[in-house]
């Protein structure tokens, strides 16, 4: 959509002029996000194409007229610019919506992967988190599971679900490709106990996980979520105590390689080595007093995306807050073209 905007608009074009032309539902969104972020000029004649224009400045309550002229200002779609992306367990978005705004409002994140939502998507907050400059993107339920992308800008493309068909009454995977690259964001089944039907369900899951990543583009991947699996021994406290426990056991840890053997990369490991560093602690023994916790909240990029990585890290502080999810939003910082 962006792409198709820059090339609209290198020449002033009116806004009806600009939908008639595009015919998409999210025109007036990114028009809106261009607008916001400076790279659209506005140009407002109130239809009297005699009178002067006037530059029509952003505000949140601004409206774009039929009539108001508008001309891309900003045609550097080929600069480059870091890209924060997020994957966040949120552990119920209605429970946490402050807590989210403020941390959204302080580290103004690019694109944000949630998890665990457990809102039907007739209660998601698309109003609160339009005025902190977010488009939201979800799939949800009530009480369980639930994803949603929030991103500043307009995703070209939206996928729910699987493309197979797979577990539909689960909502655990939602896709978006935005700047030519697809994100995946993934809710795994926890897995409950080794016989329960639960923990087949989870390794059901992670093959056609892995069958529906094989359908996209390998160079122009990122795959992030709550995957649920501590893939490595540094990723947990004590991994010979822990060698049998869900999360940890050998036939999780083995289609989790299975998913990287596609062309992904654990990109946190690219810049951190040390042991003790997780995303997860279990609210019940005080683990994130102790730091007894697990690593099982990842971002997995392709091998091109993973040498534009700058930078990868667990944000503890979100953690500290009061009435916390569980787990720690979890940053990677890509240099992509925008």
């Amino acid at each position: 959509m962006n792409e198709l905007l820059n090339s609209l608009l290198k020449e002033p074009k009116k806004v009806q002029e600009v939908q008639n032309t595009l015919r998409n539902p999210y025109t007036l969104s990114a028009l809106y996000e261009a607008w916001r972020k400076g790279t659209l000029t506005v140009n407002r004649t109130w239809g009297k194409t005699s009178s002067p224009s006037q530059i029509a400045i952003y505000k949140p309550d601004s409206c774009l007229l039929p009539d108001d002229i508008l001309q891309i200002t900003d045609t550097t779609s080929e600069k480059e610019k870091e890209f924060a992306v997020v994957t966040w367990n949120i552990n119920s978005i209605r429970s946490r919506l402050q807590l989210l705004l403020e941390w959204l409002a302080e580290k103004q994140p690019d694109l944000v992967a949630l998890q665990e939502t457990k809102v039907e998507d007739v209660n998601f907050p698309i109003f609160d988190l339009q005025q902190a400059g977010y488009h939201s993107v979800f799939s949800g339920q009530k009480s369980y599971n639930g994803v949603a992308f929030l991103s500043k800008e307009v995703p070209d493309k939206i996928r729910i679900g699987f493309q197979n068909g797979y577990d539909p009454e689960n909502c655990r995977l939602i896709s978006i490709q935005l700047r030519g690259i697809w994100f995946i964001n993934v809710y795994l089944p926890q897995g409950q106990s080794v016989t329960s039907e639960k923990f087949t369900y989870k390794l059901e899951f992670l093959e056609q996980l892995t069958a529906e990543l094989s359908d996209y583009p390998s160079e122009k991947l990122i795959v992030l979520g709550d995957l649920n699996i501590a893939p490595e021994e540094i990723d947990v406290p004590d991994p010979v105590a822990m060698k049998d426990m869900v999360s940890f056991r050998p036939e999780e840890r083995a289609a989790f390689q299975h998913l990287l053997a596609l062309g992904l990369h654990d990109v946190f490991r690219k810049f951190n080595k040390e042991h003790g560093q997780y995303s997860w602690w279990d609210y019940r023994t005080r683990g994130f007093e102790r730091n007894d916790g697990m690593r099982i909240d990842h971002i997995l990029s392709s091998g091109y995306l993973l040498e534009q990585a700058t930078q990868s890290y667990i944000d503890l502080e979100s953690r500290s807050k009061a009435k916390p999810s569980d787990h720690a939003p979890v940053f990677s910082c890509f240099t992509i073209s925008e």
